[in-house]
């Protein structure tokens, strides 16, 4: 796998099913202050939002699963599998690429806060 790199807007992509093709890990819902709005902290609107933007067909398909099962933030980045099949998406290949994207949303979060954390207490962190 390709690693992450910065666009010209300072957005990370990364390459999803191939070198051609790059997703922007930057878009994700604000909070009042403008700034990213913390994803365990996400309503089912705001991961609907977010699928949407990222599961485009699968927001048109799955969609109203989501609010129907009220998945928020903290539930989204728990969904698995078997999870998925549970509230109703049957096709394997959908659900591969739904966690797919959740994945990359995890990873991004996880790196914010990595960041966040080393600034605060003053050490660099440095991607390989």
């Amino acid at each position: 796998m390709e690693p992450k790199t910065p666009n010209k807007e300072g957005a990370l992509t990364m390459p999803v099913t191939s070198p051609d093709v790059k997703v922007s890990l930057s878009k994700i819902p604000k909070g009042k202050k403008g700034r990213a709005k913390v994803l365990y902290f996400w309503c089912s609107t705001d991961v609907n939002k977010w699928l949407k933007k990222h599961c485009r067909p699968y927001h048109q398909l799955y969609g109203d699963l989501f609010v129907e099962h009220d998945i928020s933030g903290r539930a989204l980045i728990r969904l698995n599998d078997y999870k998925l099949q549970e509230i109703g998406i049957e096709d394997s290949n959908h659900r591969e690429d739904i966690l797919r994207n959740i994945l990359q949303l995890k990873l991004k979060t996880e790196y914010q806060e990595l960041k966040a954390l080393d600034q605060r207490i003053g050490v660099t962190f440095e991607r390989k």
